[in-house]
């Protein structure tokens, strides 16, 4: 049996899992930069220094302290998980998942240090941009929640509310991707 014989084994693992957000940024990412490798490489680069950045201000907002917020953004590119992305080009969607997943702490942090409703939404819209992305990004709702008990000794029961809306929106989205996956 040759290694290109069974291709229906291949198109049954594609459709096994949901990422609409890999669909769309393939889409984007080739109609803008077609098949050149520099030009994905150089996105990816580019990708990598945002996600720096973003990880520079979430342990800013976390910590208080610059010294360590640097330090956390020099080594977050050096992250082994975040190695692929250099090394395939198709792991731009891939790259900006973690940038959802960064932004969408960031803004809970922002929410947990002034709560307003549109700090929040945003919150949300990019964790749901992220489970839309990857299932590794389905540790949003988990890593909130711990962010949201153990942020500065809050009073967690305050944000009860938002942890219960984490566990929804987490199980709702698990069940639509279910039932999208079983209608293909």
């Amino acid at each position: 049996k040759s290694f290109y014989s069974d291709t229906t084994e291949l198109i049954r693992m594609m459709l096994s899992s949901y990422r609409p957000m890999f669909m769309v940024m393939y889409h984007y990412e080739y109609t803008i930069l077609g098949f050149d490798p520099y030009k994905l490489h150089l996105m990816l680069i580019v990708l990598q220094i945002i996600q720096a950045i973003i990880a520079f201000f979430f342990f800013r907002m976390l910590t208080q302290n610059n010294t360590v917020a640097v330090a956390s953004a020099l080594l977050f590119p050096l992250n082994p998980n975040l190695w692929m992305h250099f090394t395939w080009n198709t792991e731009i969607p891939n790259a900006t998942g973690m940038i959802f997943f960064l932004l969408s702490l960031v803004f809970l942090v922002s929410y947990l240090r002034k709560p307003k409703f549109h700090i929040i939404l945003f919150h949300f819209f990019f964790a749901i941009l992220a489970y839309l992305t990857k299932e590794t990004y389905y540790a949003i709702c988990f890593v909130s929640i711990l962010t949201i008990l153990f942020y500065r000794n809050s009073n967690y029961k305050k944000y009860v509310p938002l942890i219960i809306w984490h566990l929804i929106i987490f199980t709702t989205y698990l069940m639509a991707r279910f039932y999208f996956l079983k209608k293909w």
